[in-house]
């Protein structure tokens, strides 16, 4: 199971393992993490935590993550949205 935490400035990935669904998620919120203007960044196995600045291109990245992870549609993802609006 993974755990996914969203606020409008920080994500929270914990307890992915080694599947290839998992190793996806990462892969993708890390991608997205890049392109972001980080406060705090924290990623090791099976956990990673970042906060960065409201931007509308943080919004964005997000709305996207968001759009990825619904559109895996996979049981073991457990979801908290808690952003504004856009």
């Amino acid at each position: 199971m993974i755990q996914i935490n969203i606020t409008d400035t920080s994500i929270e990935i914990k307890g992915h393992t080694a599947t290839s669904i998992c190793n996806a998620v990462s892969a993708v919120a890390q991608y997205m993490c890049s392109n972001l203007e980080l406060e705090f960044y924290k990623c090791e196995y099976g956990y990673l935590k970042a906060t960065f600045k409201d931007s509308y291109i943080s919004k964005l990245l997000l709305k996207n993550f968001v759009r990825f992870i619904t559109d895996l549609n996979y049981t073991g993802i457990y979801l908290i949205d808690e952003r504004g609006s856009l």
